[in-house]
């Protein structure tokens, strides 16, 4: 007997639904603006330090700090898209599970679940009675997961959504020159000025920051050495699969809250006249600070 449920994606497909793809896209978006900022934020700081007077070197001033400040949203912009891609990412898993949880509560009760998710009776009840209660939780499971399967279905149509929005307009990055662009006479900002104990307290800062860095480092490489391929048919190791997720949403947390920080000082440490070249920071005193290669990103949870 067989309770069927109906057109979906296959079982295989459902269980397998991807989730990766979210939380590569939010790291490559998020360094993608880091990177953005810097170089940006760097040619308008040049644009100020060159030794240039008239209207071009007006006019090269005004576009870069037109430049830099649009692309200071944008980096906003990337930023907020790569928290949704990845808060999408996590929806997504647990909706997974979810779907996983009932094909498996079915499979324990020795119903077989066939990849067009039709619910058969694997038992062999004698009795009329006993046939009928089995046709009934058939259903009953064949409901549950039906409705499992339309959750995350929904869901992945929803996250696409949300991050599209997210995305939209990120690829018209710059408008084409008009002839009021470069003729405009909009005078930028004055340069701002650190003082001595200003940049002390910055570079003591930075030192902060990359002690952090590398305490995140150890702890994310030190996650990712643990066990992290879980049976899903075992209920302890379920628990162990959930508590794992917890805990690598933690960290990639604290990563998230870590290179906000970091974009932060590196407009602090541009706007007191000091440059990043390669992995250094160069203070306008002439010392040097390390700049820390980007943490790792906790891995993801593989099941069987």
């Amino acid at each position: 007997m067989a309770a069927t449920t109906g057109s979906f994606p296959s079982l295989s497909e459902l269980l397998a639904w991807p989730t990766e793809h979210l939380t590569e896209a939010a790291d490559y978006w998020t360094a993608t603006g880091n990177r953005w900022y810097e170089v940006f934020n760097q040619m308008w700081r040049d644009s100020l330090s060159v030794d240039w007077k008239g209207n071009g070197a007006e006019g090269l001033r005004t576009r870069t700090y037109a430049d830099n400040a649009e692309v200071s949203g944008l980096v906003d912009q990337l930023h907020g898209a790569a928290t949704t891609a990845r808060a999408g990412a996590s929806d997504l898993y647990a909706a997974r599970s979810r779907f996983r949880y009932s094909v498996d509560d079915a499979r324990d009760a020795r119903f077989h679940v066939s990849e067009d998710l039709a619910v058969t009776d694997r038992s062999t009840a004698r009795s009329s009675a006993a046939r009928a209660a089995r046709q009934a939780q058939a259903q009953a499971f064949a409901g549950d997961i039906r409705q499992r399967a339309l959750q995350l279905v929904g869901l992945d149509q929803q996250v696409a959504s949300r991050v599209g929005s997210a995305m939209t307009g990120i690829g018209n990055i710059f408008p084409a020159d008009s002839p009021t662009t470069t003729t405009t006479t909009t005078a930028p900002p004055p340069p701002p000025k650190c003082e001595p104990e200003d940049i002390s307290e910055l570079m003591h800062r930075v030192d902060e920051w990359n002690r952090r860095d590398a305490e995140l480092t150890d702890e994310i490489s030190a996650y990712n050495r643990e066990k992290h391929d879980f049976n899903m048919n075992d209920p302890e190791e379920r628990r162990e699969s959930a508590d794992y997720i917890r805990r690598g949403q933690g960290l990639q947390a604290k990563k998230d809250k870590l290179l906000a920080d970091q974009r932060d000082l590196i407009r602090e440490v541009m706007e007191c006249g000091g440059k990043i070249v390669d992995n250094e920071i160069r203070w306008p005193n002439g010392t040097t600070s390390p700049r820390r290669t980007p943490t790792p990103t906790p891995s993801p949870t593989p099941t069987r």
